[in-house]
């Protein structure tokens, strides 16, 4: 908690607002399979309406069962989160790019041996136009580029102000090697909330109590044997990879914030060994007015220890078998 206000203080929350996102969403393959289209505007997920466009893909993995609510071309549509969908984020880690902003074809940077660079495009060139029709956003051009591989196109951009047009051989590969800009911000309006003491200390709660709900609906998630997240509990290798390779003391303490949350939960599970296994034994022995005998506990400690030692295995066998590309 304490460092949630002290985070909240020292740094407020930047966070890019949903509504923000003017231009709709740019998603992936799962997504559309799910029924989101490119260009769709969220407007909920089951009873969540996401303030940060950065929840969105973490509050669609975790609520499967429920609908999202999206407004596609002035109308709203609904779009069931199913099983199968989930099963196929955890499997394949595409909840990852399942939502993020779209964007314009800006050029930011070019693969080795880029045709594009070769026909004369350059970083900062804005792209507009594919054979003489006006598309303006780069997941666009992901699309319709390959269905011309082998024959001659026709880009139209601007630069510097000015519109021009190029043409050139496209590739059998149906690829130009040419990458969008990133930079968001240049495109949509990232807030920073700033907080007084008195904000900080309340948004410390909430800071907490919306971390702990969505750390235990992930442990709920474990626990569904279709979706396989089983397989994606990390152990000290996997804790060791959120840590920045570049010293970063906001994500060192915004990590540490959320692993003191996961171990207090962890700690209170009604299992033998925890704190929260002496918590039900001693609410045994305040409602029947008789303490467990000494061979029970020894058996129920050894039963908690062997759970937390299968835990332990399975959560570091699975950074192992990473490791090796198992």
């Amino acid at each position: 908690y304490f460092i949630y206000v002290f985070l909240l203080l020292s740094y407020g929350k930047d966070y890019l607002p949903n509504e923000s996102l003017v231009n709709g969403i740019w998603t992936n393959s799962t997504g559309i399979e799910m029924g989101l289209r490119n260009g769709d505007k969220i407007l909920s997920i089951g009873e969540v309406v996401p303030e940060s466009y950065r929840e969105t893909g973490l509050e669609i993995l975790l609520s499967q069962g429920e609908d999202i609510v999206v407004e596609r071309n002035g109308s709203e549509v609904i779009v069931p989160i199913r099983v199968e969908s989930i099963e196929d984020m955890v499997k394949n880690k595409t909840f990852i790019g399942l939502i993020k902003p779209r964007m314009p074809y800006v050029i930011g940077a070019f693969a080795e041996g880029s045709v594009g660079e070769m026909a004369g495009l350059q970083i900062g060139d804005s792209v507009v136009g594919l054979n003489g029709t006006t598309m303006l956003f780069f997941d666009q051009y992901l699309e319709e580029i390959p269905k011309y591989a082998g024959e001659e196109v026709q880009l139209t951009y601007f630069r510097a102000g000015r519109a021009d047009t190029m043409n050139f051989l496209l590739p059998e590969s149906g690829k130009i090697g040419v990458r969008n800009t990133g930079e968001v911000f240049k495109y949509y309006e990232i807030k920073n909330k700033q907080y007084t003491v008195e904000q900080a200390l309340a948004g410390g709660f909430g800071e907490v109590k919306s971390k702990l709900n969505s750390y235990v609906r992930q442990f709920k998630l474990i626990f569904n044997p279709k979706t396989e997240a089983y397989k994606e509990v990390g152990g000290f290798l996997t804790i060791l990879k959120q840590y920045d390779s570049a010293w970063n003391w906001r994500h060192f303490w915004e990590f540490t914030a959320f692993l003191s949350i996961m171990l207090g939960f962890l700690n209170i599970l009604p299992i033998p060994a925890l704190d929260g296994g002496h918590v039900i034994f001693t609410l045994v022995e305040w409602i029947s007015g008789r303490k467990p005998s000494i061979k029970v506990l020894e058996y129920a400690q050894m039963v908690g220890f062997f759970l937390l030692l299968a835990l332990l295995i399975l959560a570091n066998g699975n950074d192992v078998l990473k490791a090796f590309g198992g």
